[in-house]
């Protein structure tokens, strides 16, 4: 188990960020993992919503680049 992505996340934040960018939980999950790609409008919606929940911000950069991303918000390798 990587701790250190685990720790980033805290109970409700994922969630929370889904609901406000208005997609799915499942749809944020597979961002998260990589699975999907984010486009331009949907990674600069991903940065907004993420200044609102978290403390620390996810930068659009991360969101629109996140196959190669190393920000430990994402799970999993390039």
């Amino acid at each position: 188990m990587d701790f250190k992505k685990e720790l980033f996340w805290n109970v409700g934040e994922k969630k929370e960020i889904a609901f406000l960018s208005g997609i799915t939980q499942s749809h944020f999950s597979e961002i998260l993992h990589r699975k999907r790609g984010v486009g331009k409008e949907r990674a600069i919606t991903l940065e907004r919503m993420s200044n609102i929940v978290l403390e620390n911000p996810i930068p659009m950069q991360e969101w629109l680049f996140n196959k190669t991303s190393v920000h430990p918000a994402f799970y999993g390798g390039k």
